[in-house]
């Protein structure tokens, strides 16, 4: 029943978000021939799960159909999958533990209760995968023992050594789900090494091919909101929106102390022990990495799997005694309140704290929509009609639009003849683009999420997760535009003639030549083999803004 009414929640709020759009482009260029990537002739991983990508590309070519349509159903079936296995680990636990009682959804309530759960179980994007990855390892954990056999190891090493291709900081719960499951069930050393090895054989592949056919380390977007970075201030107000918004300091409370009064009632022994504390470890770790970095710009987006990880042991408990039943009964009244009247103080085009969005909220409004589509982004018809009119144009095209020229226009330039692509789109917003742009055209992002350029710039002033890096237009034109149009370019178009000089000249010099080449180059052996050697210095990489001060600094 839990996991029934969580479905029907979350559906009721489906939807498929800008960010989501990004995604389902990528999975639809992997289709079309093109590779993991957002553009046809450029590399740039421009979603940061890569599993996630590859489900919905495998979905697509067993059955072809509408991707956009497919990943809403997709997320939504692994999220209640996780909490469908979340459960099945407590009954199991507890069982194990010798509790004969009746067992009630304690944790569980939560997901019922807080409205970001029904609106990110969807949404495009994957969380709903992680949920079903948190809760199937619950579940696998709780199923060892120290008579396991090899092959449930095997099973359970692959699964926990998907973490990071869910999401690069679940590289940090992998961690301790491996630490747990060994101590779990002490196979001694060799047998330990060699799990490990067959944990870390899908990671490490897909990171070597990272490296080799993206040119860096990490997907584009961590580089574009500058992950490595801390900004505690920031992440500390993200936590507090998301808790404040459903008083979810009473339900950890009262969860806390039934988990405690449980504990001390029955006893515990290692394993037991392990089994409680992965989890909350996990979670601690996510949830301290997010704060850190600065959390998001949706809210409660990315705390949903924290705070999903963090309920894990307690997610079904016993109800036996008056303690527990006083707890179940206090959940159940705040998860009414919280289900019907509480979430985020901000609504529809408003912004919270530090930018924050309701974005499902915000996307209805905008296209208004109760349940956004790719088909309601389509509704800009002047958007749909140029993209039409660019790609199907017969001469090669360069288009800059209102928001990023000085003029607030369309302004359309003949394209660079060393420009691989027939049509080149200069825009600020990858999921309308995503869901308008045919495939084979190129977008080039202002603010670096899935082009290489912007997003190797340098952040000198932080602001909105996501949106703070902003492509200047001169090397947009530098890379892309007729170098004649230098000459007699009109210089009120947001770039003067020596800015599009300055980085044109900068991007000829290393290391920006290189950086260009790892992406833009026909993929070969030797090209592979090249990006990966230069991987780790890519990723490094810094540009400034200023095409002047960087043809100085590189071109000196």
């Amino acid at each position: 029943m839990t996991v029934l009414l969580f479905g029907v929640f979350a559906y009721e709020r489906r939807w498929i978000s800008d960010d989501g759009m990004i995604v389902v482009r990528v999975a639809e260029q992997i289709l079309a021939g093109a590779g993991p990537d957002y553009n046809p002739f450029e590399r740039a991983e421009a979603a940061t799960s890569p599993l996630w990508v590859w489900l919905l590309a495998a979905f697509g070519w067993l059955r072809p159909s509408d991707i956009a349509a497919t990943s809403v159903g997709l997320g939504l079936a692994l999220a209640m999958a996780g909490i469908a296995a979340g459960l099945a680990g407590c009954v199991t636990l507890y069982r194990q533990r010798g509790e004969t009682g009746m067992i009630l959804p304690m944790g569980a309530l939560v997901p019922l209760a807080v409205g970001g759960f029904w609106d990110y179980a969807t949404s495009g994007l994957e969380t709903g995968l992680s949920l079903g990855w948190l809760g199937s390892v619950w579940w696998l954990l709780v199923s060892l023992t120290e008579r396991s056999g090899r092959a449930r190891m095997i099973v359970a090493a692959v699964v926990i050594g998907l973490g990071p291709l869910i999401r690069p900081d679940f590289l940090l719960a992998s961690i301790v789900f491996g630490v747990a499951a060994l101590m779990i069930t002490r196979p001694g050393r060799g047998r330990a090494l060699w799990y490990c090895g067959a944990g870390l054989v899908v990671p490490v592949g897909y990171e070597i091919f990272r490296a080799g056919y993206y040119g860096i380390l990490v997907p584009l977007p961590a580089l574009a909101k500058e992950a490595g970075r801390s900004q505690w201030a920031q992440g500390l107000s993200y936590l507090n929106d998301f808790v404040g918004a459903y008083l979810l300091w009473i339900p950890l409370l009262v969860i806390a102390v039934i988990g405690t009064r449980l504990l001390d009632r029955g006893g515990v022994d290692r394993r037991g022990a392990v089994l409680m504390a992965a989890p909350v470890l996990a979670a601690v770790a996510l949830g301290v990495y997010l704060v850190r970095v600065g959390g998001d710009y949706m809210h409660a987006r990315l705390w949903i799997p924290v705070l999903f990880a963090l309920l894990l042991p307690m997610f079904a408990a016993p109800v036996a005694r008056r303690l527990e039943t006083i707890g179940a009964v206090l959940l159940a009244g705040w998860a009414l309140i919280a289900g019907l009247w509480l979430g985020p103080s901000y609504h529809g085009t408003q912004f919270g704290p530090t930018g924050l969005t309701d974005e499902r909220a915000y996307e209805a409004v905008v296209y208004s929509d109760p349940n956004p589509r790719a088909e309601s982004r389509r509704r800009d018809i002047t958007l749909l009609a140029t993209l039409a009119s660019l790609t199907d144009h017969r001469d090669r095209t360069l288009v800059l639009r209102s928001g990023i020229t000085a003029d607030g226009n369309i302004w359309m330039m003949p394209l660079s003849a060393t420009a691989p692509d027939h049509s080149v789109y200069f825009y600020n917003n990858m999921g309308i683009a995503a869901a308008i742009m045919p495939l084979h055209g190129t977008v080039v992002d202002v603010n670096g999420l899935v082009s290489p350029l912007a997003g190797h710039l340098r952040l000198d002033q932080r602001g909105r997760p996501g949106h703070e890096k902003w492509l200047p237009t001169a090397w947009v034109l530098a890379q892309y535009a007729d170098a004649d149009l230098v000459a007699t370019m009109d210089e009120t178009r947001g770039a003067t003639r020596a800015q599009v000089r300055a980085a044109r000249h900068a991007l000829s010099c290393e290391p920006l030549r290189d950086l260009v080449d790892s992406t833009s180059r026909p993929m070969s052996p030797s090209r592979f083999w090249r990006n990966l050697t230069g991987a780790l210095r890519r990723t490094t990489l810094r540009i400034p803004q200023d095409p002047v001060i960087a043809e100085q600094r590189f071109c000196d």
